[in-house]
């Protein structure tokens, strides 16, 4: 299935039933940077299943996305975004993150199953007003991953995480402001971490879009009602 690119739209829906197999196994040279793999690319190169840059009003809901080259669903400077009942299983090499926004705004997912391999909802530069609740995440990496910007109004709630071998949730790398986040109601089994806030490692602008934040602050976070088998 090719993969479906969307620049600068508005009032897009991607529904099912239905599934997008990105066959990413094309793209993997499994280690071998001296071969390339059956595609004929790999590195950045490689697609996504969905990419979304500077729309607003985007919705996908009730599909499968399986075997990407790549992230599976990119959001990048948009605004309202809704995804709804996806079922993801994008684990065919290492780089295989779920969601990965980069300084969407208004952005609600619900009932969505998400088995990756890297983050499974990755949050860079200033992502804002976004809830994530009634899902299920696994993934060999971490689940919620923020790192630069200006990130506020965050809430994450009625979510069950499963074998996660890079830290559930993981806040950090370089200078970023955080305000406002509630992690509330999450069942964590067989997980390392399972929380990190740091501020050390390089900055996530490139990534984020954002500026860089003349001071770092953590203002306004809530942990509740949390169990974990680590």
């Amino acid at each position: 299935e090719e993969v479906k690119r969307v620049l600068g739209l508005y009032n897009i829906t991607v529904e099912g039933a239905g599934t997008i197999d990105g066959q990413g196994e094309l793209f993997n040279n499994f280690g071998n940077k001296e071969k390339l793999p059956p595609a004929g690319i790999f590195g950045p190169q490689r697609p996504y299943h969905l990419l979304f840059h500077r729309c607003r009003n985007i919705v996908v809901r009730d599909i499968e996305l399986l075997r990407c080259a790549f992230h599976s669903i990119r959001v990048i400077q948009s605004e309202r975004v809704r995804m709804e009942g996806l079922y993801i299983h994008n684990r065919v090499n290492v780089n295989n993150d779920g969601f990965h926004f980069i300084s969407a705004k208004y952005v609600t997912i619900s009932n969505c199953v998400l088995l990756v391999q890297d983050d499974a909802c990755a949050l860079f530069g200033s992502c804002q007003n976004v809830t994530v609740t009634n899902c299920v995440f696994s993934t060999r990496w971490s689940i919620f991953r923020f790192g630069g910007g200006d990130v506020k109004n965050i809430s994450v709630s009625n979510c069950v995480i499963y074998e996660t071998y890079g830290c559930p949730i993981k806040i950090g790398a370089g200078r970023m402001t955080l305000e406002n986040l509630s992690f509330s109601n999450l069942i964590l089994k067989d997980v390392t971490g399972p929380i990190s806030i740091n501020f050390s490692g390089r900055n996530r602008n490139e990534d984020g879009g954002a500026d860089a934040m003349p001071t770092a602050f953590v203002r306004n976070l809530s942990f509740s009602n949390i169990r974990a088998s680590v």
